[in-house]
């Protein structure tokens, strides 16, 4: 059956239009979709592009404040410090008691080398610490500060610095250094002087003068307390420049300690080395006009102790020391300059981390 021809009677004629009405709005729909899709797109990138680059309005805001003290170390234990040492000492209410004495035989205390202590005293201490903490101690003839955090006194002595807490010195008295050079081994005494008197409390020091024996102003090295480094002015500036004055004649008058004695002349240095080893030291200055010598075994007079000799000895006497000691060693020349002299006490400097100069005596 075929449909029925639009002109024929009783055939639809409004659905054709109508169709055609509903493409088109349904056109319009999308495309204003579309439009509004693509315009708020575009609203929002310019709006994100414009806000990043729109800096932002200024703000004010209230911050809380930390404020953090710190801790005073070095107050804190001085404050604790004292307060522990006004605390009263601790008591004990029981205790173990014995009514009747018992058999129970309690060990000797071990003796202890009293000589060898130095008293404490509140002046003492008082003076040690703060040299120790300043290092305001003062060196030997105005040579650098001393006991810089608890190291000792700054010391020289004709030129040479060092820095320690044991010092000795080391004089040559023997004929050569009284009559070559008159009137040049003053200066000695008086440099040797100025050392001993600018030493701080916290030092320990010593003196030796040697010839045919070596002699010390105390056994061993002693405090450097005002009583001491009196003593030990007045004893090295005492010493006889008369060369006729025996250095065993200078222990009897001046009452040295401890008399090295050798007994057949010379300038046994090697003796005064051995003595001043003994008593540890850190630092040791000598001084001297030449060669070490001691008598010939035949008695016809003196002869040089081999450089070598010397240098064995000291190295041997360096290691029975905890810390080995540092030897500067002065070159006085009263006379004519030798290099076999020369060499030998620069050479012992030298070995033993020591400086070595030269003096002129008669200048």
């Amino acid at each position: 059956m075929s449909a029925p021809h639009p002109d024929a009677p009783g055939a639809d004629t409004t659905a054709a239009p109508r169709k055609k009405g509903l493409g088109k709005t349904f056109s319009m729909v999308l495309i204003i979709s579309v439009g509004l899709h693509v315009a708020g797109g575009i609203g929002a990138a310019i709006y994100i592009v414009a806000k990043y680059f729109t800096p932002p309005p200024n703000q004010f805001v209230a911050q809380k404040k930390i404020i953090k003290i710190e801790a005073k170390e070095r107050e804190q234990k001085m404050s604790l410090a004292e307060f522990e040492e006004a605390a009263s000492a601790p008591t004990f209410d029981n205790r173990i008691t014995s009514t009747r004495a018992a058999n129970i035989a309690l060990p000797d205390l071990p003796k202890l080398p009293m000589d060898q202590l130095l008293p404490l005293t509140a002046s003492t201490a008082v003076t040690d610490s703060i040299s120790s903490m300043a290092g305001t101690g003062v060196g030997g003839m105005g040579f650098g500060g001393g006991g810089g955090g608890g190291t000792g006194s700054g010391v020289g002595f004709f030129g040479i610095k060092d820095q320690g807490q044991r010092i000795a010195i080391l004089i040559d008295t023997s004929d050569s250094m009284m009559t070559r050079a008159p009137g040049a081994y003053s200066k000695v005494k008086t440099e040797a002087a100025k050392l001993v008197q600018g030493l701080g409390i916290n030092t320990q020091f010593n003196l030796l003068i040697f010839e045919g024996g070596s002699l010390a102003f105390r056994e061993q090295l002693v405090p450097a307390t005002d009583g001491n480094k009196t003593a030990a002015a007045t004893w090295i500036t005492g010493i006889s420049e008369d060369p006729k004055t025996s250095i065993t004649g200078q222990s009897r008058s001046l009452g040295g300690d401890k008399y090295h004695p050798d007994g057949k002349g010379g300038t046994r240095m090697d003796l005064a080395l051995e003595q001043v080893f003994g008593m540890q030291p850190e630092i040791i200055y000598l001084i001297s006009d030449g060669n070490a010598t001691r008598a010939d075994g035949g008695g016809s007079g003196l002869s040089n102790i081999p450089a070598n000799e010397i240098h064995q000895l000291v190295a041997g006497l360096q290691k029975k020391l905890v810390q080995e000691a540092r030897l500067h060693v002065i070159y006085y020349l009263t006379g004519q300059e030798k290099s076999e002299e020369k060499e030998m006490l620069q050479t012992l400097a030298k070995r033993n981390s020591g400086k070595f100069i030269v003096v002129d005596a008669k200048k």
